[in-house]
């Protein structure tokens, strides 16, 4: 999960996946990690019987999994599940549990358009762009959105886009957060996409277009140069210019070897992120 998180009970060999994020726990204390810094992806959709039975054979924590089960048996709220779950080996304290449903309480009181952007933005720390993408568009059908919140759906959307290699779209979406509420972050993630593409013209003809300051536009390039030079040291730039030096050679096998696990790999990033 990208955290060390100190465990006292069992660790299962098998994990328990969240199937909306693709994280995969191998813990109690690793669950209750996940619901606490995520408790706007968490439902009782992905508390069921498939996670009590997982917790019953794999964490071995059989008192647990049988009042998890009454509970579901009963048809009892979020609210009441979570509280038997994170308070069952005192990973959490009471009164921390207790700031987390009133968090969790603040949330849900708030306009619909906020608990979609707060899933949005979830989907996007964990990587499932698709998803992201989709609930970006949500919000941006509503009809009212205007102003700064307006720019930040677009330029979180441009983001997922951007990462989902899908540049044009997530140029035009840096743009419009950018006219939406001008802010150089927006316009520094819109000019990279231009020399991403390697249109320094088409770069500059937009800063322009923008009014953006001949410095302004001159610092954003020498950034993204910067950022360029480190991308240069990632294992899918070492292995695509590897890729790229085979074929120069005359070892086309190689180089399609190359080329084709690095595809192979962005396939099934996206797979993860639709399922």
């Amino acid at each position: 999960m990208g955290t060390v998180i100190y465990c006292e009970t069992k660790e299962a060999t098998t994990p328990y996946i969240f199937t909306n994020t693709r994280i995969a726990v191998y813990s109690y204390e690793e669950v209750c990690y996940y619901i606490f810094h995520n408790p706007s992806l968490v439902t009782m959709e992905y508390l069921g019987r498939d996670f009590v039975e997982w917790v019953s054979e794999k964490l071995e924590m059989k008192e647990l999994a049988e009042q998890l089960q009454e509970l579901l048996e009963q048809d009892t709220s979020l609210f009441d599940y979570l509280e038997v779950l994170l308070l069952a080996a005192n990973y959490y304290s009471k009164d921390e549990v207790a700031l987390l449903f009133e968090r969790m309480k603040t949330e849900a009181s708030l306009p619909k358009v906020l608990q979609l952007k707060k899933q949005a933005d979830g989907f996007l720390d964990f990587q499932k762009y698709v998803r992201a993408i989709r609930i970006y568009d949500t919000i941006l059908s509503q009809e009212s959105l205007e102003g700064e919140f307006a720019s930040t759906i677009y330029h979180n959307k441009g983001v997922a886009l951007s990462r989902n290699f899908e540049l044009q779209q997530a140029l035009k979406c840096f743009e419009n957060a950018y006219e939406a509420y001008p802010n150089e972050v927006s316009l520094g993630c819109c000019l990279t996409i231009y020399f991403m593409m390697q249109d320094l013209d088409g770069a500059k003809q937009e800063a322009e277009r923008l009014g953006v300051e001949n410095a302004v536009y001159e610092r954003i390039l020498s950034d993204y140069q910067r950022s360029e030079e480190g991308y240069e040291q990632t294992d899918a730039y070492l292995e695509f210019s590897r890729a790229q030096e085979d074929a120069r050679y005359g070892q086309e096998k190689n180089a399609a070897k190359r080329l084709d696990k690095l595809i192979q790999g962005w396939k099934e990033d996206y797979r993860t992120q639709t399922t």
